[in-house]
């Protein structure tokens, strides 16, 4: 049975740690393969490594993700969690899926993209919560 102070342990600090860092690193090779696939029309060139390592990233991003939905409380944080989800889990379904077409791809591409654009609005709220006062320096 799970405690309720459970990101108070060790592993719940570590989990955060680790999702907080593969959501960092995720977004940006997400964002950054994508924009490259709508400009170019074609997947940037990577090693076998760097291309594990991406999705690697993105699934553990999707994990972190969905547990933090049913962690946070209700509002835009939750809202974003499960945004973020869907965009990681797209990404790393994307290769098992037969995909037709150049189209397709593309407008996945642009809606992880504004999927992504998401976590802009909830540091924007944070932000704004700061100056306000709301939020412990």
């Amino acid at each position: 049975m799970m405690r309720r102070n459970w990101l108070n342990t060790r592993f719940g600090i570590n989990f955060v740690a680790i999702g907080l860092v593969a959501v960092c690193v995720g977004v940006a090779l997400v964002v950054f393969e994508d924009i490259w696939f709508v400009a170019t029309g074609a997947s940037p060139a990577m090693w076998l490594y760097d291309k594990v390592l991406c999705y690697l990233a993105a699934a553990v991003a999707a994990v972190f993700s969905v547990v933090s939905f049913f962690v946070l409380r209700p509002g835009l944080p939750k809202y974003v969690a499960v945004i973020l989800a869907i965009s990681f889990a797209s990404y790393v379904v994307q290769p098992l899926l037969p995909v037709h077409g150049y189209r397709q791809v593309e407008v996945l591409c642009i809606a992880r993209t504004v999927g992504f654009c998401s976590l802009l609005l909830l540091a924007r709220e944070y932000r704004l919560d700061l100056k306000a006062g709301k939020v412990a320096r």
